[in-house]
């Protein structure tokens, strides 16, 4: 059984989805259709920006919505690693 834990950050006013395994079809469809996006080196998805109708998709999967445990400051410095990885990996 999939486990959902949803999430926002004021600080970015994104809505963040964590699953515990793979999404079944029709819930990716929903989940896709409310315009979340996948985010694979973070694994979840994310919804661009806050809106009423993806807090209620997001509420109707996970029940509540927690806060953000990452900063903005923590998810850029681990996008700026995966980046200088990137970097090491192009001049190898």
């Amino acid at each position: 059984m999939t486990t959902y834990t949803g999430t926002y950050s004021p600080e970015d006013n994104k809505l963040r989805l964590y699953a515990s395994t793979r999404l079944d079809a029709e819930t990716f469809a929903k989940v896709k259709a409310a315009g979340f996006k996948w985010a694979p080196k973070q694994e979840l998805f994310v919804a661009p920006m806050w809106t009423p109708h993806r807090n209620d998709v997001l509420t109707a999967l996970c029940g509540e919505i927690g806060d953000e445990d990452t900063s903005l400051a923590q998810r850029a410095e681990e996008r700026a690693e995966r980046f200088d990885n990137y970097a090491e990996k192009r001049t190898a």
